[in-house]
């Protein structure tokens, strides 16, 4: 697959990319590298172990109930440390995972300091999952909100563009078992679903490679399943990915948006069986490799599960984080 030439591409803000580890080091890979781009996967991203100690404890959950960021004046000039080649403005794009930081006074201290600079909130995963601060109370420290999940922009009045997915090449991990149909992931309120598919894959004399983390009170694991006591790293889930015909994804409840285990089955030319009806009507969709689940009685996984699946190049390079940016780009110019 060709990449994007990310060095033709020119956008019309800086971007610092106050982003996360795993999976995401992989979906932003094509920007990362970008002279543009700036990649932080936490706020203790700095070379100064003096200046990651003093983060610490300025973000202390505990110290933090007593005094509020003492030592803020002196640390929002060492977060996320960032030089670029041109006098552009700057865009600072928060992930959730760094609430801390986008709900002290650090936003305050970049307008100030940067007062052409604007501000985005990427939410990446559910509004309605348990966070410290609700999105009303923080939704004013921001210039655009952006939610991956369709129906949460509309239900709450944000922008909408899906999270983004970069082609990497991994190399294969050939001790691993060549299997039918693949999951990873928490059980959360899904373990019953989940369960009940590895029942009916088994049933079709298919090979499964299930590994689930957080086993529910009171559920019993299943002969078979894997329970893993952590996620696999992006890597490992890619190599298993390398070694299946099939990926399984399976909602949280009330959600609608596109993840990851989509982007995963397009970029690697692999099948995709997911309880998201959305996919349908996206043009994600290809009726030979998507396959949704309506009724788990009716799934035939022998009648495709042997079929080739292959996605066009420029659907894989649609998923890429440069149209993310250009997104940014574009809706900046019209706020």
């Amino acid at each position: 697959m060709n990449k994007i030439e990310k060095k033709n591409i020119e956008f019309n803000y800086n971007y610092v990319i106050c982003g996360s580890n795993g999976y995401y080091l992989y979906g932003y890979h094509d920007a990362i590298k970008h002279s543009q781009v700036k990649y932080f996967t936490s706020y203790l991203d700095v070379e100064s172990n003096l200046y990651r100690l003093l983060l610490r404890i300025n973000y202390s959950d505990k110290i933090n109930k007593f005094v509020k960021n003492p030592f803020g004046s002196f640390v929002y000039s060492k977060l996320y440390p960032h030089q670029f080649s041109n006098d552009k403005p700057i865009c600072f794009i928060f992930f959730r995972n760094h609430e801390k930081v986008y709900a002290s006074g650090y936003l305050s201290y970049l307008r100030k300091r940067f007062p052409t600079c604007k501000i985005i909130l990427y939410l990446q995963d559910l509004v309605k999952l348990k966070t410290s601060y609700t999105l009303e109370q923080i939704r004013n420290y921001f210039d655009i909100i952006i939610s991956y999940d369709k129906g949460d922009a509309v239900n709450y009045n944000l922008l909408f563009h899906p999270t983004p997915m970069s082609f990497i090449n991994v190399d294969p991990d050939n001790s691993l078992s060549d299997s039918d149909v693949y999951f990873c992931g928490y059980a959360k309120k899904r373990y019953r679903k989940i369960i009940d598919i590895y029942n009916k894959c088994i049933e079709q004399g298919l090979k499964c490679d299930f590994n689930i983390m957080g086993l529910p009170k009171g559920e019993k694991r299943i002969s078979g399943i894997n329970y893993p006591d952590i996620l696999f790293s992006y890597t490992e889930n890619i190599q298993h990915i390398l070694k299946t015909k099939c990926i399984l994804e399976i909602m949280q409840d009330n959600a609608d948006g596109f993840t990851p285990r989509l982007w995963e089955s397009i970029i690697y030319d692999r099948h995709l069986l997911s309880n998201n009806k959305n996919i349908a009507s996206s043009i994600f969709y290809n009726a030979e490799g998507c396959h949704i689940i309506n009724e788990i009685n009716t799934i035939n996984l022998k009648e495709w599960i042997n079929k080739m699946v292959k996605y066009s190049d420029n659907l894989k390079k649609s998923l890429s984080p440069i149209h993310l940016l250009q997104f940014v780009d574009e809706k900046l110019s019209n706020h």
